[in-house]
């Protein structure tokens, strides 16, 4: 089977780091994110005080930050809003929608050290994401490889 993938233009990613993140984010957010483990994902929400859904995001740990891949239109809402939350708390929070960009890859796997790559927390036989540096996708199927093993 062939490695594929597509971007996802629709999707934009934000930056979550500092020495408190991890706190703040599960203060927040509908799921653990204390669990995440490198290079892991899940899908969370951020709600209002009634319950309701604001925004949905997978949540990816990698290194000593959290990457939040969002829908792009709701992205600049979603970052004030965090703004709002911050506070005091020890945080940075960055828009990197003009420094990367994600795409979905199914039958294969890619890897890289300048790519960031997870199982699509929904369902992991959906294939994978990636958040790569933006203008790197063309470069995307020298770091697939094309068969998958033992297919």
């Amino acid at each position: 089977m062939t490695t594929r993938a597509s971007l996802l233009p629709d999707r934009s990613v934000l930056r979550v780091d500092g020495d408190e993140a991890s706190k703040f984010l599960q203060g927040l957010l509908t799921n653990d994110v204390t669990r995440l483990g490198p290079d892991e994902a899940t899908h969370a929400a951020l709600l209002s005080p009634q319950g309701k859904i604001l925004f949905e995001m997978f949540v990816v740990r990698a290194d000593d930050a959290y990457f939040l891949e969002t829908g792009a239109a709701l992205l600049p809402d979603l970052l004030k809003k965090l703004g709002f939350y911050k506070l005091r708390a020890r945080v940075e929070i960055r828009d990197l929608s003009d420094a990367v960009e994600v795409c979905a890859i199914w039958g294969g796997t890619v890897a890289s050290d300048d790519v960031l790559v997870y199982a699509d927390p929904w369902l992991p036989t959906l294939g994978q994401r990636a958040i790569l540096p933006k203008g790197s996708f063309d470069s995307l199927s020298a770091l697939a490889h094309l068969e998958t093993p033992g297919v």
